[in-house]
């Protein structure tokens, strides 16, 4: 029994020391296990929280509206316009219009009123062929004293080169336009109108010399009652007086007759021959007339009296024949 009783007092410390060892790495082993649990909780928190962000995310949509912000791969860049046929023609033919009426009033020195209307199917405007184009205006007045109270012209079959037209912003004809035109002048535009620079007055072989005829600005007198326009012209240093009149069958008829002789290099019966042969001269003049505008041709078609609007009138019906825009640098 003393044996047992040492034996056992020696092993007691010994078991002692195993149950703190084996407590201690069983302390350790579960702390180890709770960190291990704190930081998966942590991670998938964190995980979580991540994945709450990207899921609130806001989303940028894209468009087809140029000018809009989209985002792409994070980022910012603009979109390119996606226009579709309809919209395009109809964003070409305002394009059309604005070209022609801003060209219009760059070669203007005033006006009340500029359009232009451009009729055609899409599929034509897109490549540059307009059915029928029209401008219209009121009030015109240019940098050299051409005047009228209104003007509409309309060419048909028009070709534009679509490039210039895209790229450059200027209305370039392929081949040239034709059409109509009406313009309106009362009794100051006409005579700014046949006393214009551009328009060259008409000569007359007088005893083997050719000698102008040139128009006077005032004195100009519409009668829509009678149907004539007065208006008085100088030749041989004599005044005359002229009466245009549109005949039956259209187009225009002048009688030029003296108003009061007083040269010496004329007889009296030399002045009814001279009066045939001067209104002659003047009717040609008008049925012939051609006044080029740098590219813009018109020539004369027909004529009528009105006495609708603030005052007399008289209407021009002209062919237009376009080539070209007149250059804004030349003065009209």
């Amino acid at each position: 029994w003393e044996m047992d009783h040492q034996t056992t007092s020696t092993l007691r410390p010994k078991a002692f020391l195993n149950m703190i060892r084996i407590s201690t790495i069983a302390t350790i082993v579960m702390i180890h296990g709770f960190l291990q649990s704190r930081r998966t909780s942590v991670s998938s928190f964190q995980l979580n929280m991540a994945s709450s962000r990207v899921t609130r995310q806001p989303q940028i949509k894209r468009t087809n509206f140029e000018g809009v912000a989209t985002k792409h791969n994070g980022n910012a860049r603009r979109s390119p316009p996606q226009i579709t046929p309809n919209s395009s023609s109809g964003v070409t033919s305002n394009l059309i219009s604005y070209l022609a009426v801003a060209a219009l009033k760059l070669r203007r020195k005033d006006q009340t009123s500029v359009k232009c209307f451009v009729n055609s199917s899409p599929s034509e405007i897109i490549r540059g062929r307009l059915e029928k184009a029209t401008v219209t205006g009121k009030g015109w007045s240019s940098p050299l004293g051409l005047t009228c109270r209104a003007i509409e012209a309309t060419v048909t079959n028009c070709e534009l080169d679509m490039g210039k037209v895209l790229s450059k912003r200027k209305l370039h004809l392929v081949i040239p336009a034709k059409g109509d035109a009406m313009i309106a002048m009362n009794n100051f535009d006409f005579g700014s109108f046949i006393t214009h620079p551009l328009l060259k007055a008409p000569q007359h072989k007088f005893l083997g010399e050719l000698r102008d005829f040139e128009f006077l600005k005032d004195d100009v007198s519409i009668n829509p009652v009678n149907k004539s326009v007065q208006f008085y012209g100088v030749f041989l240093g004599e005044k005359w007086k002229c009466s245009l009149e549109r005949p039956t069958n259209g187009g225009a008829n002048v009688i030029v007759s003296p108003t009061n002789l007083s040269s010496r290099m004329l007889d009296e019966d030399m002045v009814p021959a001279l009066s045939t042969e001067l209104s002659r001269l003047i009717t040609d003049f008008f049925t012939r007339l051609e006044f080029n505008l740098d590219g813009t041709i018109l020539s004369f078609r027909d004529m009528m009296l009105t006495s609708k609007g603030a005052s007399p009138n008289i209407m021009f019906a002209l062919k237009i024949t376009v080539k070209k825009f007149p250059s804004p640098g030349l003065a009209f």
